[in-house]
């Protein structure tokens, strides 16, 4: 599953040693004794698309019919896509790395844009459904794929 996820984040082609990083390098430069970054930024991914999606399809629906829009829809993933963007390209840095390993700004930027392509993709398909949204009452009809 750690492989599947890091291929995945890996199409954007940043640096091999930001990959490294992202696959728990430790400040060792041991493999794999790290923390999992790779891991923990996607499941971070899938819980604020859950989240935006109860707030969405939910809570903010019970509250006013003014966000039953397309563009709400556009709004709300957006917002996903900002946070999920921000979390990829800043965690990294937060978690000390091998001396040996080089990783630009770059690099970070392009892991935080795999991030919120990811993001936004990972949203289109949980709105595509028609079950969870079901749970609506103004907002069911709104998806990615209605105009």
């Amino acid at each position: 599953m750690k492989e599947f996820i890091a291929m995945i984040y890996e199409w954007f082609g940043y640096a091999t040693d930001l990959g490294d990083h992202l696959r728990g390098m430790d400040t060792t430069c041991t493999p794999s004794l790290g923390p999992d970054l790779y891991f923990q930024v996607f499941i971070t991914m899938l819980v604020l698309n859950l989240v935006l999606f109860i707030m969405m399809y939910i809570l903010i629906d019970k509250f006013t019919t003014r966000f039953s829009y397309k563009s709400s829809w556009w709004i709300t993933a957006i917002i996903g896509m900002l946070i999920n963007f921000g979390i990829a390209s800043s965690l990294p840095r937060t978690i000390s790395m091998c001396d040996q390993l080089h990783i630009g700004s770059s690099d970070l930027m392009l892991y935080g844009i795999a991030n919120a392509v990811w993001s936004l993709v990972f949203f289109a398909l949980l709105t595509s459904f028609p079950f969870p949204r079901n749970f609506s009452t103004n907002c069911r009809l709104t998806t990615f794929w209605k105009p």
